[in-house]
């Protein structure tokens, strides 16, 4: 418990510390090679992650789903001849697009960055569970999203026959029933591979991503000529943690 306690802070993942103060994270170093993953809580009393409330002047308007950070850095600058050291503060707010259509959010995954997530939430299930009940969570999720997929193919194709059926014609994510679907003509995907999602351009990848983040030394369990000390799973771990999506994914 204390390693995951100290994987995870306030919410978030990755080579930081937890702070004396509420919602502030501690990291060592600030660069463009390293990487860490944060949690998202919906906190709105109606369980929406948009609303729409009333305006005086403008009525009624919609409230999109926000993220706002602010990074205090300390900074070396040249002054002169001599260095100075500044503190300074950098705010981001970023709107967070929102979507009820499951197909929607399926084809706009980017499969790198998840493999950055999956990384740090199995790292903290092997801290927190074992490395054992960590391949069994990993198969639960994947088989999960995986039928989550499907069901969603099937419910997008429904869509479409129902609105050809009265001509309605919408512009909408490229679609391909043979792909995506089981028993249906001129498909080249077995059922096997169509469950896999292989039929699926953003998702295609991902058993195999799964599979392979198992397999590193830092999540593998031990057995047969497989037994890396406490210091390779520690340090396959430190070195994962940190690095960004394309990096890992590779």
């Amino acid at each position: 418990e204390r390693l995951a306690s100290l994987h995870e802070s306030n919410g978030f993942f990755g080579p930081l510390s937890s702070s004396s103060e509420s919602d502030l994270v501690v990291a060592a170093t600030c660069d463009n090679v390293s990487s860490f993953t944060f949690d998202v809580d919906v906190v709105s009393k109606s369980g929406k992650a948009n609303e729409r409330i009333y305006l005086e002047g403008r009525g009624e308007v919609e409230m999109n789903a926000c993220i706002q950070s602010c990074f205090a850095y300390t900074s070396i600058l040249r002054s002169g001849d001599d260095f100075i050291t500044v503190r300074r503060l950098r705010v981001l707010s970023t709107n967070m697009k929102v979507s009820d259509n499951t197909e929607h959010i399926l084809s706009s995954l980017d499969a790198e960055a998840l493999a950055v997530v999956l990384f740090h939430k199995l790292s903290q299930s092997s801290m927190q569970d074992g490395l054992e009940e960590t391949q069994h969570v990993a198969q639960d999720w994947l088989l999960s999203t995986l039928l989550c997929t499907y069901r969603s193919a099937e419910a997008y194709y429904e869509k479409i026959k129902a609105e050809a059926e009265h001509g309605i014609s919408r512009s909408r994510k490229t679609f391909y029933s043979t792909e995506r679907l089981m028993g249906q003509k001129g498909s080249e995907l077995t059922d096997r591979d169509v469950l896999l999602a292989r039929g699926h351009e953003r998702l295609s990848s991902l058993p195999l991503l799964v599979f392979s983040l198992l397999q590193c030394d830092a999540l593998r369990p031990s057995g047969d000529s497989f037994r890396p000390t406490i210091d390779s799973r520690a340090a396959a771990a430190a070195n994962m943690a940190p690095m960004l999506p394309r990096a890992l994914a590779r």
